[in-house]
């Protein structure tokens, strides 16, 4: 069950919780389109395809009134029980396919003004979960959904998996967010703004920090913030932002160079609520001088960064980390494949 244990107050079955979102982004989607639309004197909005209620639970803290829709009876039921539970008062639920109902009468009756929803993208085949990033594969149809909500409610958010190709005719800002999943894996997830609700053309955010940069993708093309060498300090940037392809943003906040897709570069350190790492370049060295440049730095246990193959990663470590071990060193060294070149660099993580 995916997000239970960030569901702390959220009852479920298994693919609601699988499907559901966590509450630390749930709360900072919530409030970020009660921000994106501050100006309105209300905000009623319409969750299309509720579950068990933790986006619409989200919602409800900052929004006049939610309307919550989902086709599934005993995922709804579940959803009331939650809403209760949380003492949500300002929330109406109906149990219907979201394509039979008639938008625009609901958008008169309850005052419609913005759109959300959070179709599912983890799939039951065969009793197995399956993850699909594709936005035609969701349930309910991603693509149909926003064709059929955009003629009535243009101001929408929607959210989507972080590798879906967004091929849209209509507008709208690609807001990747990136927080700590479970066992402290770093996980992605993408929002797509419409309407009042877009203010660029993508952006990144990282929680808790609630850190954010905006930009678009065509900066990245800037040739004078790269780097064809690393220098004395690398930085691994989280996957919001090498997603939304904002590196050159992120340099200009950091002062430091492009040396990859996924790492920065600096003569001085440099800190940044968008590194995932930050790594001090202790030596370049030919592959054949590896062990040799290890044992310089009391190395016992390596980490391999670069474009390499999972058994090919598995093979190098043991290899170099069995002779390694003769000579019982106790540091945990990292070593970077350059692909620019056939040089390894070797490097230590310091802290935040």
């Amino acid at each position: 069950m995916k997000y239970r244990k960030f569901l702390k107050k959220i009852d479920g079955d298994n693919i609601g919780y699988e499907s559901a979102t966590p509450e630390i982004v749930a709360n900072f989607i919530a409030k970020d389109i009660s921000e994106r639309l501050g100006s309105y004197a209300s905000i009623n909005i319409i969750d299309c395809c509720c579950g068990i209620g933790s986006d619409a639970l989200a919602l409800s803290k900052v929004c006049n009134f939610v309307l919550a829709v989902d086709k599934n009876k005993e995922r709804l039921k579940i959803a009331e029980k939650n809403a209760k539970i949380s003492r949500c008062k300002n929330i109406k639920f109906i149990c219907a396919d979201i394509f039979d109902l008639n938008l625009k009468n609901l958008k008169e009756e309850y005052k419609l003004n913005v759109a959300f929803a959070d179709p599912q993208r983890r799939l039951t085949e065969n009793g197995k979960f399956k993850r699909t990033s594709n936005l035609a594969e969701t349930s309910p149809n991603t693509i149909n959904l926003i064709n059929f909500l955009r003629t009535e409610i243009p101001d929408m958010c929607i959210l989507a998996s972080s590798n879906a190709e967004v091929n849209l005719d209509l507008p709208c800002e690609k807001a990747y967010i990136g927080w700590e999943g479970r066992k402290g894996k770093r996980e992605t997830l993408l929002v797509l703004y419409f309407g009042n609700l877009k203010r660029c053309g993508v952006s990144a955010v990282v929680l808790p920090a609630c850190a954010q940069i905006c930009g678009t993708k065509s900066e990245t093309e800037n040739k004078e913030n790269f780097s064809d060498k690393p220098l004395k300090y690398l930085y691994e940037i989280k996957d919001c932002v090498v997603k939304a392809g904002l590196q050159n943003e992120l340099t200009k906040l950091t002062e430091c160079k492009i040396w990859t897709e996924k790492f920065l570069t600096s003569e001085k350190i440099a800190e940044s609520n968008f590194f995932e790492n930050r790594f001090k370049l202790l030596a370049v060295c030919a592959h054949e001088n590896l062990i040799e440049n290890l044992k310089k730095f009391n190395a016992g246990k390596i980490v391999i960064r670069g474009k390499i193959m999972p058994e090919e990663y598995t093979k190098m470590k043991n290899e170099v980390e069995g002779i390694l071990a003769k000579f019982k060193g106790k540091e945990k060294i990292h070593i970077f494949l350059d692909d620019k070149s056939d040089k390894i660099l070797i490097g230590k993580c310091i802290d935040f």
